[in-house]
């Protein structure tokens, strides 16, 4: 079927509540694996270990299927597109560390310092997470 003849699927728009062992962690590391039949997220922290060394602490897996995967990276997407338009640019990590090391800071220390952002636009929409 040419892609004029696919018909576009509804946007199914569902009400959210939180299940009861619902927790919100927070960050800072992330790794991907995949199978015939899923992605996997491992969400994790950089923590500091004896030595000055730094270490993965897991935090969270998250699985789904392919299909949900390529959804939620469209709308991480637009998220992060309209995060830009309202607040400024994001650098990439390696503008942010060297600007952290330029600065004589560690780089965590510097996460928690305001940065000058570029002139933010009109904020748009947030697109939902069951577009």
């Amino acid at each position: 079927m040419s892609e004029s003849q696919q018909k576009e699927l509804p946007v199914v728009r569902a009400m959210s509540v939180q299940a009861p062992n619902f927790r919100m962690t927070y960050t800072n590391g992330a790794r991907m694996a995949i199978t015939p039949w899923d992605v996997r997220i491992i969400f994790s922290q950089v923590i500091e270990a004896p030595g000055g060394t730094q270490l993965l602490q897991d935090e969270v897996t998250v699985v789904m299927s392919p299909q949900h995967a390529k959804i939620l990276l469209r709308n991480w997407q637009k998220t992060l597109e309209q995060y830009e338009n309202t607040f400024g640019t994001i650098p990439d990590l390696q503008e942010f560390v060297a600007q952290a090391q330029k600065e004589g800071e560690k780089p965590e220390k510097a996460a928690t310092k305001p940065k000058a952002a570029t002139k933010p636009k009109a904020p748009k929409r947030a697109p939902s997470s069951t577009e």
